[in-house]
């Protein structure tokens, strides 16, 4: 399991763009990616993240990423019933 995620999408050119505070790892005219990294070792993580631009633009949300390593568990029947998000 990863220790983080990417964020990628479209800017309009000449418009800096901050995610969670700081630059985009790479940037090829409009495109852009960020490596979000996270500390998931013994918990999973609902990590925010938050796009912002010098001309005020912005936008946020939150990704769910599970803890490493990612425990299962399955009931007498082999059928899945927690997968270190849901259970039941």
């Amino acid at each position: 399991m990863p220790d983080g995620f990417d964020v990628v999408g479209v800017e309009l050119p000449g418009d800096p763009l901050n995610i969670n505070g700081s630059a985009p790892d790479y940037v090829n005219v409009e495109f852009f990616q960020k490596l979000i990294t996270v500390s998931n070792g013994s918990q999973p993580v609902w990590q925010n993240v938050a796009a912002t631009t010098t001309s005020g633009g912005s936008q946020s949300g939150n990704v769910f990423v599970p803890q490493t390593p990612e425990v299962y568990g399955y009931d007498d029947d082999g059928n899945l019933t927690s997968d270190g998000w849901r259970t039941g």
